[in-house]
């Protein structure tokens, strides 16, 4: 049984702020560090419950956050991105379930640690009417290959979104809760991480019980920026149509697609 962990940063135990990068954050090396405990946690609870084989995309940034030299020896570690950032990168290879660790609240949660949806620029992202955030992206494009999403970690604003858009069968691990964006409480480390291998080992235990993540085909993909210039621009990608001032929508065939679509709008206004 192969498991895909797909592993961002801003839901990892202990993390507070946005710029977890090489160049914004002095505590840049702690941060990896934390990251790679809470992967190997849910690594740890995967082959307790029966997995042969853990595969790990780093997808944070840079995709250069997990240290090798730390992480499960019986792990493989995907890190870069190809010519299109995704985060489930992988899921094609024969993988029987996901988990997404360390993933965050949509944008614009107010309750949300660090909450966003890929970039700053953008407000509000919908799948045939069902707004998502990263975790809808991930889990749409593995339920293009028949691959579940199976466990989560973050915060507590994850956890609920997630089971208000992937259902109440994922099993989630909440290790803090925010009172704002950027202020919130952790769970002491230990116990965060038993939460992240106990849910992990849960979840693979009750894999055939969790179905994949399907919106529908064809996918409306309708995103809303922070400012009418970025909606402006991205409608001039073909196939693209503008809705309001703040708003583009494009149709496609799958959550790859999708995934693609998504970057594409992202990468106009960068």
């Amino acid at each position: 049984m192969r498991i895909l962990i797909s592993a961002d940063m801003e839901g990892i135990s202990g993390i507070f702020h946005g710029d977890m990068t090489e160049t914004n954050d002095p505590d840049f090396g702690r941060s990896r560090e934390l990251m790679t405990g809470d992967v190997n946690a849910a690594i740890e609870g995967a082959l307790d419950a029966g997995a042969s084989d853990v595969w790990v995309n780093d997808s944070h940034g840079s995709a250069n956050n997990i240290l090798l030299e730390k992480l499960h020896p019986k792990a493989h570690l995907i890190q870069g991105w190809g010519e299109v950032a995704r985060m489930m990168d992988g899921v094609d290879e024969g993988i029987d379930a996901g988990m997404l660790v360390g993933y965050h609240a949509r944008a614009l949660t107010e309750d949300g640690a660090i909450s966003h949806t890929m970039v700053m620029r953008t407000r509000r992202l919908w799948y045939n009417g069902v707004e998502i955030g990263e975790y809808g992206i991930s889990a749409a494009h593995a339920g293009d290959y028949d691959v579940p999403i199976i466990f989560v970690s973050g915060d507590e604003a994850l956890a609920r979104q997630v089971h208000e858009v992937l259902g109440e069968q994922v099993e989630a691990a909440a290790v803090k809760s925010a009172y704002t964006r950027q202020f919130m409480r952790c769970l002491p480390l230990d116990e965060a991480r038993e939460l992240i291998r106990s849910g992990a080992a849960a979840a693979v235990a009750r894999r055939e019980k969790i179905p994949p993540f399907k919106p529908g085909r064809p996918i409306e993909v309708k995103l809303q920026y922070h400012k009418p210039v970025h909606a402006k621009a991205a409608a001039l990608v073909p196939t693209v149509e503008r809705v309001d001032e703040l708003t583009v929508r494009a149709e496609v065939g799958s959550g790859l697609e999708a995934a693609n679509m998504v970057e594409i709008l992202l990468r106009v206004v960068v």
